[in-house]
């Protein structure tokens, strides 16, 4: 029988393996689909995710540096340090992907004030308490994220322990607007700064992807000055 023939109402050979590579090449398309699709959305579903705790964080901090108490007089005036986490000490991230971001390494500021935001104290009261934020990593050298630890007046700040409260955060800044317009990198004066701007970078890939880093910021007015526009 030739390659060529045609029974009647049959196929040849010919055509037959041509409708078997058809039927491949668009099997292989739908697999390529349907193993993308997933991925794809637990990649937006990370990137969502990174969005709502960083607003959560920056909220958080709204609202607790609006309590500060007039000219901080309780519990110490509100102090600002900078330092700076090598990119080399976070051993999930690949470091040649985001050096580019981060060339002095991930901005790791912490600052610490006293609020009477409701709800901060052990009784739920709304007396003042020392609240402190500072960007960690765990002695392994992974990324820790952002932690966060209070004590009440009156106790040594240094012996509160430190809460995980952002797990996707791999960097966090502080500016501080002095009486001058100034925005200042650090604050240790015996008085508070008119105005504290807060910006929060959040891992938005998938473990074992190209890290994607998200930015998020926001400027926070301090009791009693008048509003700054960002």
């Amino acid at each position: 029988m030739s390659l060529f023939s045609r029974g009647k109402g049959g196929v040849t050979l010919i055509e037959m393996l041509v409708g078997i590579g058809v039927l491949v090449v668009f099997m292989a398309g739908m697999y390529s689909v349907m193993s993308t699709t997933p991925r794809v959305a637990r990649r937006q579903q990370q990137r969502a995710l990174a969005g709502r705790r960083a607003w959560r964080t920056l909220r958080q901090l709204s609202r607790e540096l609006r309590a500060i108490p007039p000219g901080g007089e309780r519990g110490g005036p509100l102090t600002g340090a900078r330092s700076f986490l090598q990119v080399t000490d976070f051993f999930d991230v690949p470091a040649e992907d985001i050096r580019h971001a981060f060339p002095d390494g991930f901005p790791a500021d912490s600052i610490r004030f006293a609020t009477t935001a409701r709800g901060n104290s052990l009784q739920g009261g709304q007396h003042a308490i020392v609240v402190e934020y500072k960007l960690r990593h765990d002695e392994g050298g992974s990324s820790g994220g952002i932690y966060r630890r209070f004590s009440e007046i009156g106790e040594d700040p240094d012996e509160g322990a430190w809460e995980l409260f952002n797990i996707q955060a791999l960097a966090m800044e502080f500016r501080y607007l002095d009486g001058d317009g100034e925005w200042r990198e650090g604050w240790g004066e015996d008085f508070l700064p008119r105005a504290v701007k807060a910006r929060v970078w959040m891992r938005t890939s998938l473990p074992g992807e190209d890290p994607g880093v998200g930015e998020f910021r926001t400027v926070i007015n301090l009791p009693g000055e008048k509003e700054v526009i960002f």
